[in-house]
């Protein structure tokens, strides 16, 4: 009998990216926990002796499928889903600041989310100050627009 499945995609892009994962014959206070959101985040680790996360992101929709005697709880999820999606930054800059501090305050706004790799060659200082208002995602576009870059959560 399966224990469960995976079904993930890995892309460059800056939108989350997607996993469903399946797991069968969990009992019934685990299931009512997944589907009640009591749990929203989901840590994938595989390995022999020593686990590896392969996969971590927000659980968007939970499914109970049966199948014959099986239940399959089926999760779709994304990583970074919510702060992809909810984050938002209100702040004021003065001129003078740069693109790395204006990375720094939008990651402050992405609570579940660490930074990663950043690499910013040229940063540029603001000739003036700017507000800077609206969803996290929007300035992070903003600023690899500005770079000829790329972002991903």
């Amino acid at each position: 009998m399966p224990a469960g499945g995976v079904l993930a995609s890995k892309t460059l892009s800056s939108a989350p990216n997607p996993a469903t994962v399946s797991v069968y014959n969990l009992n019934d206070s685990h299931r009512h926990a997944l589907t009640s959101k009591h749990y929203d985040r989901l840590s994938l680790a595989v390995g022999y002796q020593v686990l590896r996360v392969i996969y971590t992101g927000d659980i968007i929709n939970v499914q109970i499928k049966r199948s014959d005697v099986d239940f399959i709880t089926e999760m779709a999820c994304g990583d970074g889903h919510r702060d992809y999606v909810n984050a938002r930054v209100s702040t004021t800059l003065w001129a003078g600041a740069t693109d790395a501090e204006i990375l720094a305050k939008v990651a402050q706004s992405m609570r579940k989310t660490g930074t990663g790799s950043i690499d910013i060659p040229q940063d540029r200082p603001l000739p003036r100050g700017k507000v800077l208002v609206g969803n996290a995602r929007d300035a992070l576009h903003h600023i690899a627009t500005n770079h000829q870059a790329d972002w991903s959560i």
